[in-house]
């Protein structure tokens, strides 16, 4: 039995071509498009040492669909300088939407309340919720919005999962879904 490496693909010859880090990074990033990675974890998700994630970072900043710039990591959710893919797919609109709700961990928005809240109009508001709700990281769910305190549908960047904290900031002595939906806490 041969042993085909992970990070192999044909090369349209019948031989196996080995993927440069830059281009195992980039399949990575396309496929996470809109989400900010630090060099860190952007390196543990490829299994490289954290200096040649850092590397690879630098060299995908100067490509035209990623952006370099220093905000939230995805994974780690700490402040770091990161890089993205932005795509084409991805509007100012969607940018926007997913660095309010990174950067605001836990907090059920509606969506005229986070258009409100992003500076963009309320369509691009709903399409970006839409297509960030299919995502693991945010909850989409009927709730009270903790900004106008109407009941509907609300949206949410969930917690990491092992963090200790609840959305607020303070110690959670319960799992954080314990609260459930339409509560004025947050996430379920």
């Amino acid at each position: 039995m041969v042993h085909v490496p992970a990070a192999s693909y044909g090369d349209g010859g019948g031989r196996l071509t080995m993927m440069t880090n830059e281009e195992r990074a980039e399949s990575f990033l396309r496929s996470h498009t809109g989400r900010s990675f630090c060099g860190a974890c952007l390196a543990h998700a490829l299994d490289l040492s954290a200096l040649d994630g850092r590397s690879v970072m630098w060299r995908l900043r100067s490509l035209p669909d990623y952006e370099m710039r220093g905000t939230t990591c995805a994974n780690c959710s700490r402040g770091k300088r990161t890089i993205r893919h932005i795509g084409r797919s991805t509007s100012a609109g969607s940018a926007k939407i997913l660095d309010f709700l990174l950067e605001h961990v836990g907090i059920a928005l509606c969506d005229a309340c986070l258009a409100f809240a992003a500076e963009i109009s309320l369509d691009d508001a709903r399409r970006a919720v839409t297509v960030l709700a299919r995502g693991e990281t945010f909850a989409r769910y009927e709730g009270i919005c903790l900004v106008c305190s109407r009941q509907q549908p609300v949206i949410c960047a969930m917690p990491r999962k092992g963090s200790g904290e609840a959305p607020d900031g303070t110690a959670s002595a319960s799992p954080v879904g314990s609260r459930g939906p339409g509560t004025r806490r947050g996430c379920p």
